[in-house]
């Protein structure tokens, strides 16, 4: 056990040692207190009863004294009070056999009467009448009736009883200094019932608001049902609310039980997170609660008895629909609900020994009485513990979660950067942290899917960890002990303590790369490949936790082309991360301050001659600084930075939103056939939103979506993405034109060319430029133009710099040219300009053809 473990436990113990302490020495307290019943105090004053129950309650009290009634003889407690509309007749006989006037109390003990009719009777014949009105007969929290009876004399009462909720009405002779003492242990229970349900509801409405979990919610509407449950049984609502109110609470009284068998049921489910599973306990659950609180309404319309009689015959089924819940948790992770398991003990207790009184089934006694009361206070006592754990169970899963990968279970990098920074703590701290990353991991996760990736760094996770579990120099990083983390998703990282390391790193790599060799399967396929191992040292290379693994991250490179396989991190590394992260604001500026501009390179219709659009082109003129100097950055350069940082997107629908701007304008000037081209890659068409984005600039240009055409880069990375295909197809159906780039290259073939819908392909400048000069590339170029027109796709040649290029790749079939042999790329304003000189785009010498735009439709 953990020494953290062991001190919650110890604390834990502590706090229920303290509180049964506490509990006994109250008990011990009370009992040293003298509340017992008159018979027990004063066995001199004689005390005889009898009852008549009136079935009809149709009586009066002069016909039930003139013989109408006939009274059986039977000690207070033996009454059969019952559910119903029966009035009940109780006549004592009191007789004082001392020679001391005696001051006596009668409790009647049920504070929700509906009717105390209190009479004396005043002559032996029992003719003579006196009623006894008292204002603390009824609407009371403790009803009782005050007599003072004379030494050596006697009495007798008559006394008329209906209840409005529990039959059961208890009936009990005190002295009046016992009947005081009782009262005040009595305030002093409700006072500390009351207050233990506020503190908590405020307690757990405080969490609630913190973190927004809904059991604590649940779990307030439990403790106020239980509140008023209590308030109208026990009576203690007289105490905090006028009559008037009371008397509307006690009529509502049976809906109360119905809300705290709902909210009890309700409680269950979300505390042992049943919500979680989505299981039909669940939903079976959520329905009976649904029927609760319908028949809680509906039980309005019938008689108070038939209503008490159905809920109480429902509580032993939801008692059992939630110990069943328990039960089934309890199979399988008992720790972290025991303490709610325990609360269902007095709870049980409690609610199966009140009803009981309340129907008088089990014999009154002031314990007996306030088992509820008594149960729930303990009930929510541990409770607050069972909530307690739970939510540290719940930031334990947390933590988990933030410290592990969800689908490997590996540590994350921010777990390794949490321990870097613990060990960094150590003044003579010496660090390494080595990155080991599966070589040419990139392309092999273009052949899989994120399941077989996942579960590859799981099989070198679970090869190395034997390597490295028994070498001490391998410090642990994770809460568990754990010595590797999983970093930039395909890399894995260890911490190595120099101070006691006593094996060269290029040891430590071979041993590690033997395993990885091993482990390195994808399905059945074993490919024999190993790893590369970037290093980065504290203090030498960086202070912070993430610099060091970012500088490991970066040695990567230099390892990959060492025969060890593995490489110390080297300044000239960090000046180029450093440059990359400065290019990378500065598109960032750039964007948002409009410096990028889009260039034209015209795109010629082989067979007319024709202009028939134009592929827009970014370029960057960047400002200089203190830093850099003042110049165009190469797309070359600034493309790939822009993906790297994740600008890519917001750099195309820039992009996009300019070119069909521009083009609405060269629309406007006549040329009614021209097309433009824009770039995207497959990153860009997968984005969520993409589709919508385009469709809504093309509609607010009021331009033709059929004079757009997208040219799709990367095309192989799409093929398996649901997103990107769907972007398609909406795309295509809106009348855009998706056109193949750089065909030849990369990863585009003619599988994909026919798997995907494309209606143009274009084919690379490397296979167009002097393609007659070189019998291979004049081959290739050839066979591709054929293959995609016998597709049905229109050609698109790039690089034509000669007319002999122009030539040949007309006698293939190519429909449209692209090149510095027509012009290169140019601003917009020049781009117009050129288009005018060019007679409407016509070049000098047009050949014969009908004229044909880019698209016909």
């Amino acid at each position: 056990m953990s020494k953290s473990v062991w001190l919650r436990y110890s604390l834990i113990g502590s706090l229920l040692l303290i509180m049964l302490a506490t509990g006994f020495a109250a008990m011990q307290h009370l009992m040293s207190l003298d509340t017992r019943s008159m018979n027990q105090t004063l066995p001199a004053i004689k005390v005889n009863s009898s009852y008549f129950i009136d079935k009809n309650n149709t009586l009066t009290a002069g016909e039930v004294v003139n013989g109408e009634a006939a009274f059986i003889h039977a000690q207070p407690n033996d009454i059969p009070f019952a559910l119903g509309e029966s009035a009940y007749w109780v006549k004592f006989s009191l007789n004082n056999q001392r020679n001391q006037d005696a001051s006596l109390v009668l409790h009647i003990d049920n504070a929700m009467l509906s009717q105390v009719n209190v009479f004396q009777i005043n002559d032996q014949a029992g003719q003579s009448l006196k009623a006894l009105n008292q204002s603390t007969l009824i609407a009371t929290a403790f009803p009782h009736l005050k007599i003072e009876l004379p030494a050596r004399a006697s009495r007798q009462l008559l006394i008329k009883l209906k209840a409005g909720g529990p039959p059961d009405i208890p009936l009990i002779w005190y002295q009046a200094a016992q009947f005081e003492t009782k009262q005040s242990l009595t305030r002093l229970l409700f006072g500390a019932a009351i207050g233990v349900l506020t503190v908590i509801a405020l307690y757990n409405l405080v969490i609630f608001t913190a973190i927004r979990d809904k059991v604590y919610l649940i779990y307030i509407g439990y403790l106020i049902a239980a509140f008023f449950v209590l308030a109208t049984v026990n009576g203690y609502g007289y105490l905090l609310f006028s009559a008037q109110i009371q008397n509307v609470l006690n009529y509502y009284s049976l809906f109360f039980h119905y809300c705290l068998l709902g909210f009890l049921v309700l409680f269950t489910l979300y505390f042992l997170k049943f919500d979680k599973d989505k299981s039909k306990l669940l939903t079976i659950g959520h329905y009976s609660v649904w029927a609760l609180l319908v028949l809680s309404f509906a039980g309005f319309a019938l008689p108070h008895g038939l209503r008490a009689n159905i809920f109480f015959s429902l509580v032993p089924i939801f008692y059992a629909y939630s110990i069943t819940l328990v039960v089934i948790k309890l199979r399988k992770e008992f720790g972290w609900a025991r303490f709610y398991v325990i609360s269902w003990v007095p709870l049980l207790i409690g609610a199966a020994i009140q009803p009981l009184v309340l129907l008088n089934v089990i014999e009154y006694s002031f314990v007996l009485r306030n088992a509820f009361l008594i149960a729930v206070m303990c009930e929510v006592t541990l409770m607050s513990f069972a909530l307690a754990e739970r939510m540290r169970r719940h930031e334990a899963e947390r933590m988990i979660e933030i410290s592990y990968h969800p689908s490997s279970g590996i540590p994350r990098k921010s777990t390794l950067e949490r321990a870097l920074s613990r060990l960094m703590t150590s003044p003579q701290a010496k660090l390494s942290v080595l990155v080991i990353k599966p070589e040419h991991i990139e392309r092999v996760a273009l052949y899989v899917n994120d399941a077989m990736n996942t579960e590859l760094f799981k099989r070198l996770y679970q090869k190395l960890t034997p390597l490295f579990a028994y070498n001490d120099a391998i410090e642990p990083i994770g809460m568990k002990g754990e010595k590797i983390a999983l970093v930039s998703g395909n890399s894995l990282a260890i911490v190595v303590n120099q101070h006691t390391n006593q094996q060269s790193l290029t040891t430590l790599v071979s041993s590690i790369n033997t395993l990885v060799e091993e482990a390195y399967r994808i399905a059945d396929l074993q490919i024999p490949l190993q790893a590369n191992v970037g290093v980065a040292n504290y203090p030498e290379h960086g202070h912070l936790p993430f610099v060091l693994v970012n500088k490991a991250l970066l040695a990567l490179p230099d390892a990959e082309n060492n025969t060890s396989k593995w490489a110390i991190f080297a300044e000239h590394q960090s000046d180029t991360s450093g440059y990359r992260l400065k290019l990378a604001a500065d598109i960032h500026a750039a964007i948002e301050q409009g410096q990028f501009e889009l260039y034209h390179q015209p795109q010629v219709d082989l067979k007319t001659m024709r202009v028939c659009g134009s592929e827009c082109l970014i370029r960057w003129y960047r400002d200089g600084d203190e830093e850099t100097e003042a110049g165009f950055v190469p797309p070359t350069l600034f493309i790939p930075v822009a993906e790297d940082m994740g600008l890519i997107n917001k750099l195309t629908r820039w992009v996009i939103k300019q070119a069909i701007a521009q083009h609405s304008i060269l629309l406007a000037q006549g040329y009614k056939h021209h097309m433009i081209s824009i770039n995207i890659s497959g990153k860009d068409i997968s984005a969520e939103g993409f589709y919508e984005y385009v469709a809504e600039a093309i509609e607010a240009a009021e331009i033709a979506a059929n004079k757009v055409v997208f040219e799709l880069t990367e095309s192989a990375t799409i093929t398996n993405n649901a997103q990107a295909l769907a972007a398609i197809e909406q795309l295509t159906e809106l009348g855009v034109t998706i056109s193949i780039d750089d065909f030849g290259t990369g990863y585009a073939s003619m599988a994909y060319v026919s798997e995907l819908p494309f209606k143009e392909l274009k084919v690379d400048r490397q296979f167009v430029q002097n393609v007659g000069d070189d019998k291979k590339r004049k081959t290739i170029a050839e066979t591709t133009v054929r293959m995609a027109k016998g597709l049905g796709l229109e050609v698109v040649a790039e690089g034509i710099n000669s007319q002999q290029d122009e030539d040949l790749l007309r006698k293939f079939g190519c429909d449209i040219g692209q090149g510095y042999f027509y012009a290169k790329p140019m601003a917009f304003d020049d781009y117009l300009h050129w288009l005018t000189e060019e007679v409407n785009g016509r070049s000098p010498a047009p050949l014969e053809g009908e004229f044909i735009s880019k698209h016909s439709v």
